[in-house]
């Protein structure tokens, strides 16, 4: 009996297939074909091509019922008896989850690839209902998808045996050749972006307050989430949040939030420059309101950072005073707690910019820790470094309201809490949009925190 196979041919648009495609599909001996269309057309949140495919991809994996199915782009012909030598040696290699023809040219005769790229591509059912389609940062969802694979433990490579065109005149780079684009217009795209990084420590944290009040208040943003020592079937389950994407990083000793500084020049560096972005803390952060009036003073003002200070100046602030006190050099330590004395103390959970003006305060922070300006320092996260940053580079950064990171910390107990809609509000009426529960404060406030 003949191998069944679903054959999904994923489209822009509804114009009719090519003829070469479907002479293609038609000729596959010692296979019964099912043929389906499935339209994916960008949508205007769409950041980039990549989320509009893995949108489609991920409806596409439901369609049919047979074994076998295959992801067929619709410039993609396929070869003489490309389909039944795929079934074959899928049937011989049981750890693969699935095998493509190499219609890009990448797989160079046969060398091992990191990448596949999915247009002619053959999948276990099993496998491919295992995943969930999916883009990050600088990785398109067929990188992804490899990825997430090979994290459960199957394979996925190209078979040299099995044959494919792509057809002339049609787009031939490669997936990881693409940028994010703007779909009106075809220019870079600069959609705003919210980073977080955490460990398994807060990813629930993340999820049920972070995330969840973000949606809550109205936010679609794309957020990029870079997760510490996350397991597998948590990074998937994550990446299956809408709009998010996750970057999945080795545990250490060193905290998230001083980890970030580094990590997040990574996510940064695949950014135009003029993309507005922000940053809070994972797992003590409250949305309220919509970002839309800070992306608007982001791009007001792309070449500086966007900050908070705290409630309690540096002279009260003992915790700022005890990570000052501790930096080891003399002459560093003196000139920092000189500068710090007369500035107020910025609150690193939080700051917005342009992808330009954080990656030049994080090329600054990240070096600065293993330096004399900071070396022996107790602080465990990011912030005597951030007010280092600001403090020497005054024509940098801009201070704005502080209800964008309302900082609990350093306030009295009854100027802040929960109000009988589930709101955190402040008894002087500051109007805020985004509440930080920085030392835990959270918790304490009074009446209780609602389930988003």
């Amino acid at each position: 009996m003949a191998s069944e196979v679903d054959v999904v041919v994923l489209t822009p648009n509804e114009a009719p297939l090519r003829p070469e495609v479907l002479a293609g599909v038609a000729r596959q001996a010692g296979i019964k074909t099912n043929l389906h269309r499935m339209t994916a057309a960008p949508r205007p949140d769409d950041v980039n091509r990549w989320a509009t495919i893995a949108r489609g991809r991920n409806r596409a994996r439901r369609i049919g019922a047979a074994p076998w199915l295959m992801f067929l782009d619709d410039d993609v012909v396929l070869g003489e008896n490309c389909l039944a030598t795929l079934v074959e040696q899928l049937r011989r290699r049981p750890v693969f989850g699935a095998l493509a023809a190499d219609y890009l040219g990448e797989s160079h005769g046969g060398e091992r690839m990191g990448h596949v790229a999915m247009g002619a591509t053959l999948f276990r059912r099993v496998a491919v209902c295992s995943i969930r389609f999916r883009w990050e940062s600088g990785k398109c969802e067929c990188q992804c998808c490899c990825d997430d694979l090979r994290d459960l433990g199957m394979g996925i490579a190209y078979e040299p045996r099995a044959r494919a065109e792509h057809l002339t005149g049609s787009e031939r780079r490669s997936h990881r050749d693409l940028e994010p684009r703007d779909n009106a217009s075809g220019s870079l795209a600069a959609a705003p972006r919210i980073l977080a990084a955490f460990d398994r420590r807060h990813l629930r944290l993340f999820r049920r307050r972070f995330l969840a009040s973000l949606r809550s208040a109205g936010n679609s943003e794309h957020v990029t989430a870079v997760g510490y020592g996350l397991y597998p079937s948590e990074l998937r389950a994550l990446s299956q949040e809408p709009h998010t994407d996750v970057f999945a990083m080795s545990p250490s000793e060193v905290s998230p939030a001083r980890r970030r500084v580094k990590d997040f020049q990574t996510v940064l560096e695949h950014l135009p420059a003029a993309t507005p972005v922000a940053y809070w803390d994972a797992g003590d952060v409250v949305f309220q309101d919509s970002l839309q009036s800070l992306w608007e003073m982001v791009r007001a003002n792309p070449d500086k950072l966007l900050v908070v200070r705290e409630p309690q100046p540096f002279t009260v602030n003992t915790v700022a005073n005890a990570w000052t006190l501790s930096i080891r050099d003399s002459t560093a330590r003196r000139e920092t707690l000189e500068l710090f004395r007369q500035s107020p103390v910025l609150n690193a959970g939080f700051a917005a910019g342009s992808a330009g003006a954080m990656l030049r305060y994080l090329r600054f922070a990240a070096p600065a820790w293993h330096s004399p300006a900071l070396v022996g320092s107790t602080d465990w996260g990011d912030q005597t470094g951030f007010n280092l940053y600001c403090h020497r580079h005054p024509d940098c950064w801009h201070e704005i309201e502080e209800g964008w990171n309302y900082c609990l910390a350093g306030r009295g107990r009854r100027e802040a809490y929960w109000d009988k809609n589930g709101r955190i509000a402040s008894e002087r009426g500051t109007p805020i949009a985004v509440a930080h529960g920085n030392a835990k404060t959270l918790s304490s406030l009074p009446l209780r925190e609602p389930r988003f």
